[in-house]
């Protein structure tokens, strides 16, 4: 009998296998997951209001260590995340496209649909967040950690990478562009060289951070015990929940806006178009996960009357760069997070920080929960730039992140609906002003989106 096998034909160690199976392994199963982030952050948030005590002075031991492991996850995550950026911005910027003016097209939309989720983002913020009252406290430094899960936490607040993870992350979005745009301009000797070593690195982080992602419902649960035995349940469950009403205001508002605008263009077959595409759109708002919802998208897209040229093209493309609802998110979290520090956000400040979410939401893998890392590199480059101070990594990274991700994936479902909607408008977009490019890449017939759902041949 082979080592390690029973003689039933089963593994042994079955009840490790079935954790993993119902517990790491449940980015596979959409709905498990949902089940098990909803049952992992219940019970957390109980269990912390039963260790909450609003007149200690300091946190019970678990509590500490929950916070410390729960910064052990946001820590390991934005270790990938500045040479992702790195390697996305280089990649979308010097990969071939199939059509030069369909790509063009392509970026000019999901710049246009990204502000436009950028600006609702601002306006519904600058209506819910002030005085919504939310505290972010100085995390203990090294010199006045009173125990081992406070050395922990202090030691998990300085990455091995210092100088790399606390590179501004507007500066190399931009260093990494101008980087693209002089190899393209080059040589192809000299690019496939950068290429060689690019888009490997964007592979290899994204793999690891999706490693990291499988322990995603632990990680919830450990944050979760750390707010609510922090906080208490009733100050959390109150600022949270302002939190996600201005999130899926501003989402929603983004997407009626959009909607509305291609109705007065191409009227009913907008809605028709819509109706083709739903199974995708519920399929993204199940997964939490822009590329799992791929081929159901591109098969929808086909039956919708999108020509395979465009679709092979611009839905691998927008799950990668297009991020509207990442933007919405993470520009409400950024208001929230200098309001409580006692900055008031100028819409010189909304201009600048929607810049930076809009470029560095390119380097968001398009998994659940990926955005958590870039959450934290938009903030400190954020509050540089808007001239807030008193915020430090430390705090960034031990209590700012944790209280946002602890929550994160209720509202993660709403921001891939919501980016997989700016990638479907822009098929539809494509598809009817691009029927010339559509025969001269693959020679297929001309269809164009209508009203009755058929697709509309031409000689």
């Amino acid at each position: 009998m082979e080592p390690g096998v029973s003689d039933d034909n089963r593994p042994e160690g079955g009840i490790m296998q079935m954790i993993s199976r119902n517990l790491f392994a449940t980015s596979d199963d959409p709905k498990r997951l949902l089940i098990v982030l909803v049952a992992m952050m219940t019970s957390a948030l109980l269990l912390g209001q039963q260790l909450y005590d609003p007149e200690a002075v300091q946190a019970t031991a678990i509590v500490r260590l929950a916070g410390a492991l729960g910064a052990l996850f946001i820590w390991l995550l934005t270790f990938f995340m500045q040479p992702l950026v790195a390697a996305s911005v280089y990649n979308a910027i010097s990969t071939n496209s199939k059509s030069v003016k369909i790509a063009v097209t392509a970026i000019a939309i999901f710049a246009a649909t990204t502000a436009s989720a950028v600006a609702w983002a601002s306006l519904v913020g600058k209506w819910l967040i002030p005085g919504l009252g939310v505290q972010f406290p100085q995390p203990e430094s090294a010199d006045t950690a009173s125990g081992i899960f406070d050395l922990l936490v202090v030691f998990l607040s300085k990455p091995f990478a210092a100088p790399w993870a606390e590179m501004d992350l507007l500066r190399l979005i931009a260093m990494m562009a101008m980087g693209a745009l002089i190899v393209v301009a080059t040589s192809e000797r000299v690019k496939s060289t950068a290429d060689a070593m690019f888009k490997p690195m964007a592979k290899l982080t994204i793999n690891w951070m999706l490693r990291v992602l499988r322990v995603l419902p632990l990680a919830v649960f450990f944050m979760s015990l750390a707010l609510a035995g922090t906080h208490g349940l009733g100050f959390l469950l109150d600022k949270v929940r302002v939190i996600l009403m201005a999130d899926v205001l501003a989402m929603g508002l983004h997407v009626l806006g959009i909607f509305l605008l291609l109705s007065v263009t191409w009227r009913g077959a907008v809605i028709t178009y819509m109706r083709h595409m739903s199974p995708a759109y519920v399929v993204a708002f199940g997964s939490s996960s822009s590329m799992g919802t791929l081929p159901t998208t591109m098969n929808c897209a086909e039956k919708a009357g999108v020509p395979k040229s465009i679709a092979s093209f611009i839905f691998p493309f927008g799950a990668t760069v297009n991020m509207d609802g990442t933007c919405v998110g993470i520009m409400i979290r950024v208001m929230v997070v200098l309001e409580a520090l006692g900055h008031s956000i100028t819409w010189g400040d909304a201009l600048m920080i929607g810049g930076t979410v809009m470029g560095a939401s390119v380097a968001t893998a398009a998994a659940p929960g990926a955005s958590i890392a870039l959450l934290r590199s938009v903030l400190v480059t954020a509050a540089v730039a808007t001239g807030v101070e008193g915020v430090s990594q430390d705090q960034v990274a031990l209590v700012i992140v944790p209280f946002f991700a602890a929550f994160d994936f209720v509202s993660d479902r709403f921001r891939t609906l919501t980016n997989l909607v700016g990638d479907t408008f822009a098929a539809f977009v494509l598809t009817s002003f691009f029927k010339g490019p559509v025969d001269e890449l693959e020679g297929e017939q001309r269809r164009v989106p209508q009203a009755g759902g058929k697709e509309e041949g031409e000689s």
